[in-house]
């Protein structure tokens, strides 16, 4: 999820509930999944 860094660096600033974190954090899988067919460096 490196890649994502720069993009979750400032939700990640914010108090978020867990309720909210959670939803965030399957956001973020689901991008990971849509682009895990892009040729993306190995981190």
């Amino acid at each position: 999820m490196d890649f994502l860094a720069d993009e979750t660096v400032e939700v990640f600033e914010l108090n978020w509930s867990e309720q909210e974190f959670q939803r965030i954090e399957t956001e973020c899988s689901a991008k990971e999944q849509e682009i895990s067919y892009l040729p993306y460096p190995s981190y």
